[in-house]
């Protein structure tokens, strides 16, 4: 106790001499404060610098007890800093086998013993190092630190920034060199400066402070960025399909989730971690969930790597032949960046759009078909589409948007759209190549009541400036097929003051008898010929009826006593022609372009002696075919 005593009066008397003999004085002085807790009823004391904590007190020495100990040192810092230069030497020095001296110009300031060492769970030479060390390098910090100097903030979030450093707080002011960009919110009892972030973009904050003839400033960089993308955990879309939706359906539909689960920001990358799977199209009434991982990155953008789970949900929808056709192809050869069509589909009135546009600008674009709701009601529209990939080649293109639409109508295979109150979505979005062709035919039927929708067609230049970023998306995702996009672009500007486009024809279905009698001359049923559809004004008339379902019911008879063979055959007339047929209730049977006077065989009817039936044929005069084509019945 005597010779613990007597380092104590040593250091009281050191310091003395210590504080007398001091050559300057600091303009921002050093922080100096104890701070004490207790814990299963122990007492601990810490001295703080710049409330820091240098050194925590642990027991009693001399016969004072920690809150003594570091009130006694934390005077004798106080003294250092407002009567020396900084920063200043802070040694740890050994006394004896238990005790070890934290010194500041030689003069001691702390004793530290081997029972204070116990307590930390440290060894006492090493203690005594880390205190010397905290108060060197507090005692050395400049007037102002931060806790980050260059700090990322997403916008519309917070970050937090801890300031220390010697100046107090009721010094110090704060600044930014663009203010929209970033909030600051300062709270001087906490020194945490609350980050908010406004806008996208950079500014630098400064934080100054004076005192006297003194100034301090401190600058650090704050970017304001927004996320690459916001990404909804789950998405619902809906499914229609007899026994089945088919495969391809399924799949735009678990994309077409994906599309609403994530709106990326413009020029940001969508990338799927891992290629959705199912085992089988979902029946009526069944629904299937897929889960995809996805990142999503870009330039000035934060990634965001998250997951949805898309639910396929296959509903019940009746269907309804259409008693309206929007022909789009004027221009056929599009040469700018244009608007290509535009009209209204009413309620519970189910529409036919067929649509053939070819890219003669010299540039890429991006073809658009959009549903317009300007209401505060929102529409539910059944859509059943055969939608061509594009190509070099218009016949092939129409021949693939004609056979897929047949096939797709006869499953009544197609995708419920939800088109929210006030918006604008893209149920077809494709990038068209130069010299490229898009093709399709889609059914438009609004269901369960609500106002009329547009449907606007465009094309743009391929470029983000006019593409949206869901055309970004779509286009990533590989596949040139098309896809249905529902709840985007949430819009209250209203339609388009843009005039209504005529080309507006009545009900797409031209249905005629025919017969032929074995024996006798051969049957010609002409497809596209003079029964072109007109529009409700009478004016336009759509020369090859495309887009329109023809149906023939051709009764056939044999009046001979011997089994016959009746031949079905596809004949070109005007030109190239791509053909599809179906004959009763049997496959769809296709034709690639095939000139005259080649006549392939559609099908063979075998007639038994005497018998007659009618037989059903269906087919579709396809785009970029040449018109009139017939069907020729003989025997064989």
């Amino acid at each position: 106790m005597r010779n613990t005593t007597g380092c104590t009066a040593f250091a009281l008397f050191a310091f003395a001499l210590l504080i007398f003999t001091s050559p300057a004085h600091a303009a921002f002085q050093p922080r100096i404060s104890v701070a004490t807790q207790t814990i299963n009823d122990k007492t601990f004391a810490s001295v703080t610098i710049n409330d820091r904590p240098a050194f925590t007190l642990r027991t009693s020495a001399g016969g004072y007890p920690p809150s003594e100990r570091a009130d006694a040192a934390a005077g004798r810092l106080q003294g250092v800093v407002e009567n020396w230069a900084l920063p200043v030497a802070v040694k740890a020095v050994k006394v004896d086998g238990s005790t070890w001296s934290i010194t500041i110009h030689d003069g001691s300031l702390l004793l530290v013993t081997s029972a204070e060492a116990a307590a930390h769970g440290m060894k006492l030479p090493d203690l005594a190092r880390t205190w010397a060390k905290n108060i060197h390098d507090l005692l050395a910090e400049p007037p102002f630190t931060v806790s980050k100097r260059s700090l990322i903030v997403p916008m519309r979030e917070t970050r937090t920034v801890v300031i220390g450093g010697a100046v107090s707080t009721d010094q110090i002011t704060m600044t930014s060199s663009s203010p929209g960009v970033a909030q600051l919110q300062f709270n001087p009892a906490t020194r945490r400066l609350i980050v908010g972030g406004a806008a996208a973009g950079k500014t630098v904050v400064s934080i100054r402070a004076a005192q006297g003839q003194s100034s301090a400033q401190l600058d650090f960089t704050v970017s304001v960025l927004k996320y690459a993308a916001q990404i909804d955990p789950t998405a619902t879309v809906t499914i229609t399909g007899t026994p089945a939706a088919s495969l391809a359906t399924t799949y735009t539909a678990i994309y077409t989730g994906l599309s609403r689960a994530i709106a990326p920001e413009p020029g940001a990358r969508v990338r799927f971690l891992s290629k959705p799977e199912i085992s089988r199209p979902p029946a009526p009434g069944e629904r299937i969930r897929v889960t995809v991982p996805v990142t999503v990155r870009g330039a000035n953008l934060l990634p965001v790597e998250s997951s949805a789970t898309i639910t396929v949900v296959n509903q019940a929808v009746g269907q309804r032949p259409a008693s309206r056709l929007f022909y789009s192809n004027h221009p056929e050869r599009v040469m700018r960046s244009q608007n290509l069509f535009l009209a209204k589909i009413f309620p519970d009135i189910a529409t036919r759009l067929d649509y053939h546009h070819q890219n003669g600008s010299g540039q890429p674009l991006i073809f658009h078909a959009d549903l317009i709701n300007s209401s505060e009601t929102p529409v539910r529209v059944h859509m059943i589409a055969g939608i061509s990939d594009p190509g070099a080649d218009t016949i092939q293109v129409g021949r693939r948007a004609g056979s897929r639409y047949l096939r797709a109508s006869q499953a009544n295979d197609g995708t419920v759209l939800d088109v929210p109150a006030y918006s604008r979505i893209p149920i077809i979005s494709q990038r068209l190549g130069v010299e490229q062709t898009v093709s399709g035919i889609v059914d438009l039927r609004p269901i369960g009541g609500g106002p009329a929708v547009t449907l606007s067609i465009s094309a743009d230049g391929d470029d983000q400036t006019v593409s949206s970023p869901i055309t970004a998306l779509l286009t990533a995702t590989a596949g040139n097929s098309a896809f249905i996009s529902p709840a985007l672009d949430h819009s209250s500007e209203g339609e388009s003051s843009e005039a209504l486009s005529p080309w507006v024809f009545g009900p797409p279905l031209i249905e005629r008898d025919a017969s032929f009698s074995v024996g006798g001359s051969w049957t010609y049923m002409r497809i596209g010929n003079n029964d072109s559809l007109k529009d409700t004004t009478g004016k336009l008339l759509l020369y090859g009826n495309y887009g329109v379902d023809y149906v023939i019911n051709l009764k056939l008879s044999n009046p001979t006593t011997e089994l016959k063979t009746v031949g079905l055959f596809f004949a070109p007339e005007a030109g190239s022609v791509a053909g599809v047929f179906r004959v009763d209730d049997g496959p769809i049977i296709e034709f690639d372009p095939t000139l005259p006077p080649n006549e392939p065989i559609i099908g063979r009817i075998p007639l038994a002696a005497g018998e007659t039936r009618t037989v059903r044929l269906r087919t579709m005069p396809l785009n970029g075919s040449f018109y009139p084509m017939s069907i020729i019945a003989h025997s064989l």
